[in-house]
This record gives C-alpha cells, sequence and structure tokens, in this order.
C-alpha cells in the first residue's frame, strides 16, 4: 500500500466537487519548476518560525508567508520582488499573524511594479482582518487584491470533506490543498468541529455583503462643494475638524453609520486597500480629503472582532499540498516514424495526446523497417520531385527507394487513411511531484492535524497520480513538534526512501545572520575601533546532534526501517524539482545553497578564520606590503585571466577583442577591484591618523577645545540606531526605529535596578533587528523586560509596522516570567492605536480596547500596555503644559474648523461660483450668492445630522461664521475621552520612573497628519543638572515647534532624509536635508545631534559635508546596528573622513533603491 493511502486509511472518499476536473493535475508539454527557501528561521534575526518560499514554475512564481521582513529579504537575496510580480501573483500564508506580518510591506512593493494584473492573497481566516488592521498605512491605486479566505464556520467531521475545493485559478497549472491543524486540548483531542470550513470567492463575499450593509455609492444632493478641508489640513487640530465636518455632512441614515463598528467588513476593507484604477489625486496618507464613493480602507471606525469563539484568538494553522503539473511523456521518434508520422505539426498534436490521421501506403505492414524509414523521411530536393508530389496529389504512393524489395511492387501503391493515437509514440505522462509545505506551530496542534478527515482526504487525492509518494516535505514546525512520536509516526505513513525532507527549525540551524551587508559594514569598520563598531554575536555551528534525532525518527516503509534524507535549509537554499533526471523521487535532484555571507569566525584574532576574515575586509589585500610570493601569485593569476587571454588571443588572430561584452564587464571587475585595494590602503593610512587624533583628543586637558563632547551625567546611556533607512528597507539599511538605553540611577524614586528602554518609533522587523544586534536570549530578553516608552511618531509604514511584533514578544516573555511584567507605555497617534487594537483581537498584545468602560473586578490582569495619545501629551496644549485646560484646548480645538471653511469658501467661489450659471455676477451679486450657497450647505449639514445643534454654526459680531457648536460636539465625543486616557497613563507612567521625568511631544511638520516628535526629560538628583535629556523628531521638516520643545536637550535625534542639493525635494516631501537637521538642532542649542532615516538613494551614507559653525552641535550619524554610548558620540564625526574613503570604495549601486518611494515614507 503507498505511503499516502496508508496514512489516509479509512478516511471517507472526496465528494463530487473535490475530485471533479478542477483537481485533476493539468498536463503540460514541458515544464521547469524548483522550490526555493530564502532564509531559514533559525537566524538571529528571523523572529516568525516562517520561511518564506517561492514556487516557480516556468517562470512564474508562487509565494509562501510574508513575516516581517520579507521586502528586505528578497532584495539581499537578489530576489526583486517586482520581478515576482510579472503577471497575476498568487501569495499564500500559513497563518494570519506570524506569517502575515510583512504583507503589508510586500503587497505595496507589488502595487509599486508596472504589472497590471490582479494579485491573490489565500490564507486562513481573519487574512483579511490582519491585513485591514494596516489601512490606515499601507495603500496602492494601481492593483486590484483579491483575498480568498477559509470560511469560518462549525462543520461536522462526515461532511467537512466536502467543502474543500483545489486551489487553482486562471492559467495555473499546480494544485494546492490546505491540511489544517488548530490547537485542542488534552480533552478535546476527538472534537467533532472545524473552525474552518472552506475557500470561498472574495468577490462574491464583497458582494453579498456591500448588498447588506446598502449601496456603497456617496449621495450627491448637488454640485456644491460638501467638504470644508478643500485644500487639506494644515495642522493636526484643522485634519480631526476636516473629519468631524466630513462625517457629519456625509453620514448615512442608517443605523450602521452610528454604530462603533466599521459598516464594512474585514474582506472589503483589505481588497479597497489595493484596488486598481486610476488615481485621483488625492492624498494615500489623509483620509480626510478622499472624495468619491466611500471606501472601506478609509472607515476610521474599528473593525468589528472575531465572532466565532474559536477564532477570538489566532490559533489555526495551515499545511499545504502541491501537487506539481504533469509533464507529458518524450516523443518517440522512431515508433512514431514507423508508424508513418512524418516530421510537422502532427508531432506537437500527438505530444499534446491527441490522436491524428495520416495517409500512408495500404501495404504499410508490409514494407521493411528501412523502407518506412526512407519513405518518412523528408526527401533532398531531385529532380523529379515535381512529379512525385503530382502522384501524391492523385492518391498515389511515391515511389519506394529504388534499392528496396519494394520498389518494383509498390510504386503506384494507392495510400490509405489511419488514425495514430498519441499513447502509440509518446511514452506515458509523468505525473508532477508532490510536495508537503507542514506547518504545525505546537504538540497542543497535533492531535486536529492527525485526525481531521479532510487532511487525509486532501493528501490522497494530491498524492493519487503518484500512487501515494510524495517527493519533498519541508517542516517548518519547531523542534518538539518534529521530535513527538505521534509526528514521527505521520511522516513516516507518509513518506518512503525516495522522500527528501527539509527542516528549518531554529533549535537545529545555525544562528546565521539574516541581513549581513549591514552587519559587515559594521566588521569593516571595526578595524577603526573594535569598541565603538561591534559586529552582531552569531554563530555557524549547527545543532547536529538534534539533527540526526530528528532524520532517526523520519523512518520509512512498513517496518520502519527505511532511510530518509534529512536536510537544514539555509540561506538560499534552491530545489529543483522538473524536469526529474531520475524517477520516482528526489535522489537526482540537484541540491544547491549558496554560500553564507559570513562564513568565517568574526572574532577571530588568528589561524585561518583570521587570515579569511581580513582578506574579506580589505577586498583581498590587507597587507599594506605584498610579499614576493604574493606579486608572482598575482601575476600568475592576471596571466591567465579572461581579460589576459582575450586580448592575446585578439593580438594573435590580427583582431583586438577586449571591447567584447564579456571582456568589458571582466575588465570593469578587475578595475574595480583594484580601485578598492588600493581605497582600503587609503583607508587603514586614515584610520590610522585620526586613531591618533581621537586617542590625543581624549587625553587633552581641554576636551572642549579638542572637541570632545561628554558628560560625567552620560555615563551608561546607550543609543542603538536599529534602522535608519527610509521609505522601504534596503541591502544596507532598513526602516526607522531607535533604541535608547538608560541606566536605573537616573530614576532613584522608582526602585528600579536594571536599565530603561525607550524605543523611538518602529518600522517592519524592529524585533528582527534587537534579536540580530543583541541576539537570541537573556541580552534580548532583559531588553524587553526593560521596555517602558514606545514612542510612534505618526502612522507611516516605515515607522510602525513593526511595533506589534514587539509587543507580541514581550507578551510571549511575561507569560513566561516567574514574577510579574511592568507595563509599557505606549505613546502614538489614534491611527496606531486603533490599528493595534484591532491587531489585539487576533492575538493577546497585552492592549485593553480604551473604548471600552475599564473592568469593575479588581482580579482582572493590568494590561500590559498603557495607552497616551501624542497630541494630549503636546508642550503647548497638552494635560500638562503649562496653563493648559480642557476649556483652553477646547478653544484651540475650535479655530482648527476655521482654516478649513476659509479654504471651502475659496473652493466655492473657484469651483462653483466662477461657472454657469453664477459668471458674470457683479461683486454684490456674488457676496449674495456666497451666503445664499453657504446657508444651503449648512441647512444640509443640518438635516443630515441627527442633533442639530451638532452642526450649526453660529455667527460672530462681523458676520463671520463660528464653530464653538461642532468643537464642542467633536469635544465630548471623542477628545475628552482621549485626554482621559493619557492624563491617567501619565500618572501610570510617572508612578513607575519617577515625578520628575517629563515627557512632550510637538507637532511636527510631515505630509501626514498627526504627526509628532517627542521630548523627554530626566532630571538629575534634586532636580540638578546632572540629568539626561533628548528628543526625537520622527518624519518633519525643521519645525520651530519642536526646537523650541526641545531647546537645550543633550541629545537631538533628527531625520536627515536628503543632501542639501535635493532641499527643495525634500521639503516638498516633507524632510529634512542633512544641513536643515544640523541647523535646526543648532537652533534648539543641542549639545549632539544624531542624524537618522536616509533616503534609500545613499545606499551606504549621503555626503554630509560637516562645516563649523558657531554653536554647532557635534555631528553623529546613524547606522544600522549601531549601538554608541553618549559619551563615545563625539568620535563619529572624528571617525568620518575614514569612513567616507571606505564606504566609496565599496559602492555597489543597487536596482530599485536610487529613487526613493514617497507614498510610504
Amino acid at each position: 500500500m503507498a505511503a499516502a493511502e496508508r496514512a489516509a486509511g479509512s478516511a471517507p472518499a472526496a465528494s463530487s466537487s473535490s475530485s471533479s476536473s478542477s483537481s485533476s493535475p493539468s498536463v503540460v508539454p514541458h515544464m521547469l519548476s524548483s522550490l526555493r527557501i530564502l532564509h531559514s528561521p533559525s537566524s538571529s534575526s528571523n523572529t516568525s518560525l516562517h520561511p518564506v518560499i517561492i514556487l516557480t514554475l516556468q517562470g512564474r512564481k508562487v509565494v509562501f508567508n510574508a513575516p516581517e521582513g520579507t521586502v528586505r529579504t528578497m532584495s539581499s537575496r537578489k530576489t526583486n520582488l517586482a520581478g515576482v510580480a510579472r503577471g497575476s501573483i498568487h501569495l499564500y500564508v500559513q497563518d494570519a499573524t506570524l506569517a502575515a506580518g510583512g504583507l503589508p510591506g510586500v503587497l505595496m512593493t507589488l502595487g509599486d511594479a508596472p504589472t497590471k494584473e490582479e494579485i491573490h492573497l489565500h490564507g486562513p481566516p481573519l487574512t483579511a482582518h490582519a491585513l485591514a488592521t494596516a489601512r490606515f498605512c499601507a495603500k496602492r491605486k494601481s492593483r486590484q487584491l483579491r483575498v480568498h479566505e477559509m470560511h469560518e464556520a462549525a462543520t461536522s467531521r462526515a461532511a467537512a470533506a466536502t467543502v474543500w475545493p483545489a486551489a487553482r485559478t486562471e492559467r495555473r497549472e499546480e494544485i494546492i490543498r490546505p491540511l489544517l491543524a488548530w490547537r485542542t486540548s488534552s480533552t478535546a483531542a476527538q472534537q467533532t468541529t472545524s473552525p474552518v470550513a472552506m475557500e470561498v470567492d472574495s468577490a462574491a463575499a464583497s458582494s453579498s455583503s456591500s448588498s447588506s450593509n446598502g449601496s456603497r455609492k456617496r449621495r450627491r444632493s448637488s454640485d456644491v462643494p460638501q467638504d470644508l478641508n478643500g485644500a487639506g489640513p494644515t495642522s493636526n487640530v484643522e485634519h480631526d475638524a476636516a473629519s468631524y465636518i466630513r462625517s457629519r455632512n456625509s453620514s448615512s441614515s442608517s443605523s450602521a453609520a452610528h454604530s462603533s463598528y466599521s459598516p464594512f467588513t474585514p474582506l472589503q476593507t483589505a481588497e479597497d486597500m489595493f484596488k486598481s484604477g486610476k488615481p485621483d489625486g488625492n492624498s494615500l496618507d489623509d483620509p480626510s480629503t478622499v472624495r468619491g464613493k466611500p471606501s472601506a480602507a478609509w472607515v476610521q471606525k474599528r473593525l468589528a472582532p472575531p465572532s466565532h469563539s474559536s477564532l477570538s484568538r489566532q490559533d489555526l494553522a495551515v499545511s499545504y499540498a502541491i501537487t506539481l503539473p504533469t509533464v507529458s511523456g518524450k516523443m518517440d521518434m522512431q515508433r512514431a516514424s514507423l508508424a508513418g508520422v512524418r516530421p510537422g505539426p502532427n508531432l506537437g498534436l500527438l505530444q499534446q495526446g491527441q490522436s491524428i490521421k495520416i495517409q500512408r501506403p495500404k501495404k504499410w505492414e508490409e514494407w521493411s523497417e528501412e523502407a518506412k524509414l526512407s519513405w518518412v523521411k523528408p526527401a533532398k530536393p531531385q529532380k523529379g520531385k515535381k512529379q512525385r508530389q503530382q502522384q501524391q496529389q492523385q492518391g498515389k504512393a511515391p515511389a519506394a527507394p529504388a534499392d528496396s524489395a519494394e520498389a518494383a511492387t509498390d510504386s503506384a501503391s494507392e495510400l490509405e487513411e489511419v488514425t495514430i493515437s498519441s499513447s502509440e509514440c509518446v511514452a506515458p505522462p509523468i505525473p508532477g511531484p508532490v510536495v508537503l509545505l507542514i506547518y504545525i506551530p505546537s504538540p497542543a496542534h497535533l492531535d486536529s492535524f492527525l485526525s481531521h478527515p479532510p487532511n487525509s482526504s486532501a493528501l490522497q487525492e494530491a498524492t493519487h497520480a503518484q500512487a501515494g509518494k510524495v517527493h519533498l516535505m519541508v517542516h517548518t514546525s519547531p523542534a518538539d513538534v518534529l521530535r513527538d512520536e505521534r509526528y514521527r509516526r505521520w511522516v513516516s505513513s507518509v513518506s518512503d526512501e525516495g522522500t527528501q525532507h527539509i527542516v528549518t527549525a531554529k533549535e537545529i540551524g545555525a544562528n546565521t545572520i539574516l541581513f549581513p551587508s549591514s552587519a559587515l559594514l559594521l566588521l569593516r569598520l571595526s578595524q577603526l575601533d573594535e569598541g565603538l563598531f561591534r559586529f552582531p554575536p552569531y554563530s555557524l555551528k549547527r545543532n547536529e546532534k538534534l539533527l540526526q534525532e530528528v532524520g532517526a525518527g523520519f523512518s520509512s516503509g512498513e517496518d520502519g526501517k527505511g532511510k530518509s534524507s534529512v536536510w537544514v535549509a539555509d540561506r538560499d537554499t534552491t530545489i529543483d524539482l522538473q524536469p526529474r533526471l531520475g524517477a520516482p523521487g528526489l535522489t537526482d535532484h540537484a541540491w544547491q545553497a549558496s554560500s553564507a555571507d559570513v562564513t568565517f569566525d568574526a572574532f577571530a584574532s588568528e589561524g585561518q578564520d583570521y587570515e579569511r576574515k581580513m582578506a574579506f575586509l580589505s577586498f583581498g589585500k590587507w597587507r599594506e606590503s605584498d610579499t614576493k610570493e604574493d606579486k608572482e601569485r598575482e601575476a600568475a593569476e592576471e596571466r591567465s585571466s579572461p581579460v589576459t587571454k582575450g586580448k592575446a588571443n585578439g593580438k594573435a588572430n590580427g583582431k583586438d577583442k577586449s571591447n567584447s561584452n564579456g571582456d568589458a564587464a571582466a575588465t570593469a571587475g578587475a578595475t574595480r577591484k583594484a580601485e578598492q585595494r588600493e581605497a582600503w590602503l587609503e583607508f587603514s593610512k586614515i584610520g590610522e591618523r585620526v586613531r591618533e587624533e581621537v586617542a590625543s583628543a581624549s587625553a587633552a586637558s581641554d576636551k572642549a577645545a579638542a572637541g570632545v563632547v561628554r558628560s560625567s551625567a552620560w555615563e551608561g546611556i546607550r543609543i542603538t540606531t536599529l534602522g535608519t533607512g527610509s521609505a522601504a528597507p534596503t541591502k544596507y539599511r532598513t526602516v526607522s526605529a531607535t533604541l535608547v538605553e538608560l541606566p536605573a540611577r537616573l530614576f532613584p524614586s522608582s526602585g528600579l535596578d536594571e536599565p530603561v528602554y525607550m524605543l523611538l518609533d518602529a518600522g517592519e522587523n524592529t524585533l528582527g533587528q534587537l534579536a540580530q544586534r543583541f541576539g537570541r536570549g537573556k541580552e534580548l530578553d532583559a531588553i524587553l523586560r526593560g521596555l517602558r516608552l514606545v514612542f510612534i511618531s505618526h502612522i507611516h509604514a516605515d515607522h510602525c509596522l513593526g511595533v506589534g511584533g514587539v509587543l507580541r514578544a514581550r507578551r510571549q516573555l511575561a507569560e513566561q516570567e516567574s514574577e510579574k511584567l511592568e507595563p509599557l507605555f505606549l505613546v502614538s497617534n489614534f491611527y496606531t492605536r486603533r490599528s493595534l487594537v484591532e491587531w489585539n483581537d487576533l492575538e493577546d498584545l497585552g492592549i485593553r480596547d480604551p473604548d471600552l468602560p475599564e473592568p469593575q473586578d479588581d482580579t482582572i490582569t493590568a494590561p500590559l500596555v498603557v495607552l497616551l495619545e501624542s497630541e494630549h501629551l503636546d508642550y503647548q496644549h497638552g494635560i500638562a503644559a503649562h496653563g493648559s485646560s480642557d476649556s483652553a484646548y477646547l478653544t484651540h480645538l475650535e479655530e482648527g474648523f476655521r482654516p478649513g471653511y476659509e479654504r471651502w469658501l475659496s473652493s466655492l467661489r473657484r469651483e462653483v461660483l466662477s461657472r454657469a450659471p453664477f459668471a458674470g455676477l457683479d461683486e454684490d451679486d456674488l457676496i449674495a450668492e456666497e451666503e445664499d450657497v453657504a446657508a444651503a450647505v449648512r441647512r444640509l449639514a443640518e438635516e443630515r445630522s441627527n442633533t442639530r445643534d451638532a452642526a450649526r454654526m453660529g455667527r460672530n459680531r462681523d458676520g463671520r461664521p463660528n464653530f464653538a457648536s461642532s468643537a464642542r460636539h467633536l469635544f465630548e465625543g471623542l477628545k475628552r475621552k482621549e485626554r482621559d486616557m493619557t492624563r491617567k497613563g501619565l500618572e501610570r507612567l510617572k508612578d513607575a520612573l519617577g515625578d520628575a521625568v517629563e515627557v512632550r511631544t510637538a507637532e511636527v511638520d510631515h505630509r501626514a497628519k498627526h504627526c509628532y516628535g517627542i521630548v523627554v526629560r530626566i532630571p538629575g538628583p534634586n532636580g540638578g543638572p546632572d540629568g539626561f535629556s533628548f528628543s526625537y523628531s520622527g518624519d518633519t521638516r525643521p519645525t520651530p515647534r519642536l526646537e523650541a520643545a526641545a531647546k537645550g536637550v543633550d541629545l537631538y535625534i533628527h531625520e536627515a532624509t536628503m543632501q542639501e542639493e535635493e532641499a527643495h525635494e525634500a521639503s516638498a516631501r516633507g524632510h529634512s536635508t542633512i544641513r536643515g537637521a544640523i541647523e535646526s538642532a543648532t537652533r534648539a542649542e543641542a549639545r549632539v545631534v544624531l542624524l537618522t532615516h536616509f533616503s534609500q538613494r545613499y545606499p551606504k551614507m549621503a555626503r554630509l559635508n560637516l562645516s563649523a559653525g558657531k554653536g554647532r552641535p557635534t555631528v553623529a550619524f546613524g547606522m544600522d546596528l549601531l549601538s554608541v554610548e553618549m559619551n563615545q558620540m563625539w568620535k563619529m564625526e572624528k571617525y568620518l573622513p575614514a569612513i567616507e574613503v571606505l564606504f566609496r570604495a565599496d559602492e555597489e549601486g543597487e536596482e530599485g533603491e536610487e529613487e526613493e518611494k514617497p507614498k510610504t515614507d
């Protein structure tokens, strides 16, 4: 009995829907297919169990899993997503959280690709919900997304097998079937319901859901502009006022419009986030500026929490059984010729499995083999050919070869029509291999996976054409699952000695560097200062003992003695699947693993690893003077190089072949290598000089004159720039994240004895950067445990998509800790807060929904995350600002309505009153019309409002409108609750860190609204000067508000996106230049400015062009994974000349990184 049939046992037969033609493998004439694992989850910087896997079929690609860091992983592995995006692309995820953490970034990158084909996303229930939580920061208007979710329903075991259609769509030959697992308790192993029933068509779901919610077409009563924010708000409070006016003027009369939840389903929301069509000129950042029909992607109301009890927290895992297309058998040309088939189109028809009709002599069977082959073979042009063609047209066969026995008797034989079937000439079709991607998150998921009948049925269908054989199994489960006896027995039952196994468990694989480019920069720079530039921890050793144990458990065959090949996935592991050199099995497949970027001990100080390390660092030449042997070896290499040989051959033949493409590339490469080696020598010489300067400055009595900026209060304060790029991750820089480490002595009244950490922004894969910098273990746990403040400046994806991963890791640590974990304080705007609350519905992040009443039960655990609103910590209008009160804030809020109304009046004149029938009116009539139309709009607003007073605009004595009632309605409906939440959160923060700690925000000037910077001041003992203060800008143009709030800080962390020659572009995009950031720090009278958030167009570092200036602070610059103490910051400026030489030598200018993507930063 075949392996898969044994595993299926007595599972019920597949239903008619499952066994239809849609589940039968397609037959293709030829196929090149391979499976590529881009990285192993064992890497220190990968926080998910899920590797990124790409299935390639004849150039078309199917992507499995998109954990955080996927875009950067593909870029660093030279797998350009734009290339993957050619044609319709299909993405599969194995769960809705960890495997989908990088989906927003992936979809935005795909949306920027030039192709316009649809994107199909397949996954378990809540996949759309997970994606919809990112609607405030992830949108594109170029490609349509279709989400195919497995429908959420309780289905009996008996009926479950009938509801799993195979996942195959247009122009796709492979069949991908899901295998389910969900968490069960030991007492629930025999439960008879599944949380998932079927995959539904997204278009039908959208249609039915849309109809149930009423028409999505916006009602318009006139052509009068109805938005008060025509030109777009210029401040946060104007943004809120404009959003309020829009919501009052466009609200539906249905009860759903006034519900606290969004009227749209998560599926509608996710598909509206990525929708094809012409851009309408509206901002992707500001929901209040969108016109036209309502879009689910712009709804600010909360997504409804999942209602199904089994999915209140996401614990469903999906494995996939992939059946690759059947390849038609090889044409047997000898048999075809002996059947009378001549070269031509008929051979192609036979190859495709069709029968053909041909004409051949009636006495064909009496002919010899030689005569048949001679008759079929096309004759060479010769005399008499025309006559033979005429005979053939008259129904007579051409004469047999003159030297054959049949020549005399069959020269005039007539032809007959015969049918030739494909099986007579073509070998049987070769069934496509079967690949299983198995993901079982924990042993608690095994019972459901093994006992769910549809899993057995799906596996039986997948392997039917291969007589139950599984060719490749990729095990992405953790080690405790791989070692479980239940799992081992199942693997043995579905595999045999020809099955290849790949395991990706982090407990087995080496702890390698996932993104080595930025780390290797630090390794090269460590030759300048080992204390300042430190290479991250890593290991090249695998757990061979555990690997052998797992391999022994994967025995196969009825007797359990068969041996299986077990491999550990490395980065870029590629498995060729088709065409197979041997059948059945994968024993002849080519297994390729790219050499790791770091294949030596980076910490070696002697021996072979030290030699390899130094050769790498110096581009192959690390000694200042070569030995005689070195020079002879290099001369021999040059003589044997393709360039030298090409020139010699060219001269020998009288031709110069050095201009050919290959030789030109080789010449350029050799020249580049020589330049790099010379640059290394220059770097070494400059490095020696600046090291002497640094040592001299450190020993100087007048340290200020020597450029040394130090303070005893700064001891133990360390800044780690985890991510220093902008918009999207690149090879050398990932997106924004900065970690501030503060010693416990700064918080004497808190009773703390461990450092306090504060995280400033958290772009995608921030947790991965933490793991890569500090390793997995006690140091990372200490950081998560001591993380007390997280600040998210604004809702752009490159600043906020990684915060969920950090909160998840901290929550998991809290579950492991014997002692209670102290709360973390999250300072953010409304959009970030709402997104995280919605994600908290999928998995517990330790957040309590602030819109729900606080529980009265004292036994309920306090939340791990305390939420504070950035707006209400504002240094001018916040709850702790001097002289600020709710009434003062209300006046400030009221003023936000006025500019929008003035712009609306201007829009009214421009778009309505300047056109027929109003055109040509004199000034008095124009004013009268303006008043009449304005009054009509006010009445319309009142009619659409349930509360007349809420939308009424009063009049001041000068006749101009006031907005007191509107402002108060907005305040009472939303702002008061936010201020109360922030007030309570700030009180808890001061209880935790001390009353003297001051946390303030300042509204900054970026394209997105509700964008803030932060200022933290920690005074010394008894309020003395021996404290520490810092500010962080987020994304902004230089702004006086931040400079005023941050006056006199010790550290001024500021974005420096572009160089000075691009100042106009930087301002247009809401960013600062390097000079602008330094000048802003100078005006703020900061002591040190740390530059970060550099544009993608500078792969390693922009030109700083520092010049001396009166009062200019010390300048430091961020690099990914750089960890520097405050008292060492001054060295960065000293080392700059040597660093610039090294970086110029190693510039690589990557494809797709020259231009910034303005929609995401």
